[in-house]
């Protein structure tokens, strides 16, 4: 039994197939009226299936740093994200568009999917740009934002002045297959 199985998952799921990161960047940005707060991580992890469009990127909560201070990021992770509760943020959906991964060149291109943050999951679409840098390599670049309330993250009256209800994203990835 094993060997067939085998056999079908290398059929199906050939490394060929896949482009892959373990590394990938990802920054927010919080711009309140009071407090400027950073945050970035390098590891973005995801994959990316270029037979079916589809994929699934999803980067450890307390793997970010850069805070103003120890205590701000102390307050990031149990006040706000809870990452001992809701330890990953993920986002797997398809890439509207279809795309010749063989064909190097710079795409504009659409992510429809899940994105799940502090334990909620909201369908969104976010634009992207995927530069495809031969059939080994690509790159993918991408600016959006989200509220705060999207995904249910309270914060005390006492520093919204401190934490803004929009928060900016920026990823880069490269991916290799």
């Amino acid at each position: 039994m094993f060997p067939i199985l085998t056999y079908v998952c290398l059929l199906f799921f050939s490394d060929g197939d896949y482009y892959k990161t373990s590394h990938g960047e990802v920054s927010f940005l919080s711009r309140a009226t009071l407090e400027k707060i950073k945050g970035h991580s390098n590891e973005l992890r995801g994959v990316i299936n270029q037979r079916t469009n589809s994929f699934s990127f999803a980067v450890a909560l307390d793997s970010f740093y850069g805070f103003n201070s120890e205590l701000q990021k102390q307050h990031y992770s149990e006040n706000y994200v809870e990452s001992d509760y809701f330890p990953d943020a993920k986002f797997t959906g398809k890439i509207i568009e279809e795309i010749d991964f063989n064909k190097p060149g710079t795409y504009a291109v659409r992510a429809k999917g899940n994105f799940d943050l502090h334990g909620i999951v909201i369908n969104k679409i976010i634009h992207a740009t995927l530069t495809i840098i031969n059939d080994k390599q690509l790159k993918i670049e991408s600016d959006f934002s989200f509220s705060l309330t999207e995904f249910s993250i309270k914060v005390p009256r006492l520093v919204h002045r401190k934490v803004a209800e929009n928060i900016e994203i920026h990823v880069g990835i490269r991916m290799n297959k």
